[in-house]
């Protein structure tokens, strides 16, 4: 299988050349290609990134591409829509890949039943470490994510967005959902609504497949002396409470979908009416997509197209009805 690399990036130009000189010593057995994603820069990420891969040789094809959204989220969907291999493999702008990382993917996708395999993160400090990195690094996706290999599907329920190889035909399937993504992850000076990772995941095991933590994948995360703050850590621990509320709805809301999908067309129809109804009043407009998570993804099975048609319907009338009538005059 070959690999496209994805590396989102904002303002990354004082970080983004360590990341390519450790990418250019990656092995492989099949055919790689590097997208960046320019995502709302206003420095010179692309031309040092450019420059940076001349330097060390222009391994793999690279390919700068621009996303003006913001949001590490909408620029990963960007770069899975330009990319051209079987495999994505995320690696952040922080980020340096052990030089079997990506032999090792390819090797642990060949389970047809794997869907998603991230590893170990080593962090370099810049600065003083300070003390609250020990008990709670997990918030800065450093070290590791289980205490060896396996299957995280049940127990953790998410792996680390860094250095996350997914296969692209499932990312497609994602990101062609309209209510896909609802967290939108990094998004430079703007507040980071974290679990974008977290999301990803969820929609990846969603379409049936499984969560792998693969000890033998190790990159090094680079922790800048900003978010070396309990500020910044207080804030991220923040975001992802905000995260939970609604996850758990999801979950509901998933279990329900799966009981219904073993149903014939016309009770899937009437279970997915009433369970949508039910949902409507939600209190905003994010928990309500991400109810609606399903019905845009390209499901297998005799209840696919009826929930893709309620969806659409569903969401004519809700903003119809919140489309402000003009008074007479």
């Amino acid at each position: 299988m070959s690999t496209s690399v994805v590396i989102c990036c904002h303002n990354s130009e004082t970080r983004i050349a360590a990341t390519l000189q450790a990418l250019s010593k990656c092995e492989t057995r099949s055919a790689v290609e590097v997208i960046l994603v320019d995502n709302g820069s206003t420095d010179n990420t692309a031309s040092i990134a450019t420059s940076a891969w001349e330097m060390v040789g222009k391994p793999f094809s690279l390919r700068v591409v621009t996303e003006p959204q913001l949001g590490q989220a909408y620029a990963r969907r960007t770069g899975v829509f330009n990319a051209k291999h079987d495999i994505i493999v995320f690696c952040d702008d922080d980020n340096c890949l052990a030089p079997d990382y990506l032999m090792i993917v390819v090797d642990a996708l060949s389970d047809p039943k794997v869907g998603a395999v991230s590893g170990q993160a080593d962090p370099i400090f810049e600065g003083p470490v300070p003390s609250f990195v020990y008990s709670h690094g997990y918030w800065l996706a450093i070290g590791i994510q289980a205490l060896s290999t396996q299957d995280v599907t049940e127990s953790r329920k998410f792996l680390w967005g860094a250095g996350l190889a997914v296969r692209r035909t499932d990312l497609c399937t994602i990101y062609r959902c309209t209510s896909f993504p609802i967290l939108t992850g990094r998004s430079g000076t703007l507040s980071a609504a974290s679990g974008d990772d977290n999301e990803l995941c969820w929609a990846i095991t969603l379409l049936g497949r499984r969560l792998v933590y693969d000890e033998r994948l190790y990159l090094r995360h680079f922790m800048p002396k900003e978010r070396l703050q309990i500020g910044y850590l207080r804030s991220r621990a923040a975001d992802a409470g905000k995260t939970v509320a609604w996850d758990e709805k999801i979950q509901r809301f998933t279990a329900g979908l799966n009981t219904i999908s073993q149903r014939g067309r016309l009770k899937s129809a009437i279970s997915s009416a009433i369970r949508w109804l039910r949902h409507l009043n939600w209190p905003n407009e994010r928990n309500f997509h991400a109810s609606m998570f399903l019905a845009a993804c390209d499901w297998k099975g005799p209840m696919s197209d009826v929930e893709r048609r309620l969806y659409i319907a569903f969401q004519w009338f809700r903003s119809a009805a919140a489309t402000p009538s003009v008074p007479k005059a």
